[in-house]
């Protein structure tokens, strides 16, 4: 049997693909300012029907500290929103995702310095074949 985390973490991979290409076909029918104003539409507005189904069923969470970062979270999220659909009028599904994979390099960094995790030789690893992954890709 799958674990819950496995199986969300292999819908995240696929809905991110997936995602990427329509986003792609959107910019290229209508333009970015429309792909950005209907993306946002509708996910918005899955977003609060699922923090409603949640809030119905497990109850109102109690606000903390963590707020405060998740709105950051929000910010730092919307913004790069608008810069990589912005970038897909001009770059190829294909090779504009594969280059997120920089944004993950940060958040390894960050993780590293910021909330002292462990940089073993398997994330190392990781990073250079991310690396060269990221120049194959872009340079096809």
């Amino acid at each position: 049997m799958i674990p819950v985390g496995l199986l969300a973490i292999l819908v995240v991979l696929l809905a991110g693909g997936a995602s990427t290409v329509l986003l792609r076909y959107s910019v290229l029918a209508g333009g970015a300012d429309g792909a950005r104003f209907h993306r946002a539409l509708f996910q918005t507005i899955f977003v609060f029907g699922s923090v409603a189904v949640v809030i119905a069923v497990a109850g109102v969470p109690q606000l903390g500290s963590g707020i405060g970062f998740a709105a950051l979270n929000g910010v730092f999220g919307g913004v790069a929103f608008i810069l990589f659909t912005a970038g897909l009028e001009e770059v190829e599904a294909s090779t504009a995702k594969p280059a997120l994979v920089v944004s993950m390099l940060v958040a390894v960094a960050l993780g590293v310095v910021v909330l002292a995790e462990p940089l073993t030789a398997t994330k190392g690893a990781g990073i250079a074949l991310a690396v060269v992954a990221v120049v194959l890709l872009a340079g096809g």
